[in-house]
């Protein structure tokens, strides 16, 4: 498997302008004292798509911010081990 520069960049950049609207949004939110009204359906938006795209986000840096690998190096067995 081929890792592509170019795929990667976007990666990089569709990640970070995602994560910045998400800490955008919610400072906003924070600033506007938005949770002090009621949210009626936008409550499922704020208690359960908010977390899960903020943890989902950080995976992706993690993931990116990692070691590469290379496709040799992943099918290559662990140490210690002959198969």
């Amino acid at each position: 498997m081929r890792r592509l520069p170019l795929a990667i960049a976007l990666v990089w950049v569709c990640v970070s302008v995602g994560m910045l609207d998400t800490v955008n949004a919610i400072i906003q939110s924070i600033r506007f004292s938005v949770f002090t009204y009621p949210l009626g359906v936008n409550w499922v938006i704020v208690t359960m798509y908010v977390p899960a795209l903020l943890v989902s986000s950080l995976l992706i840096f993690l993931q990116l911010l990692g070691p590469s690998r290379s496709a040799t190096t992943m099918s290559e067995p662990p140490l210690g081990r002959s198969s």
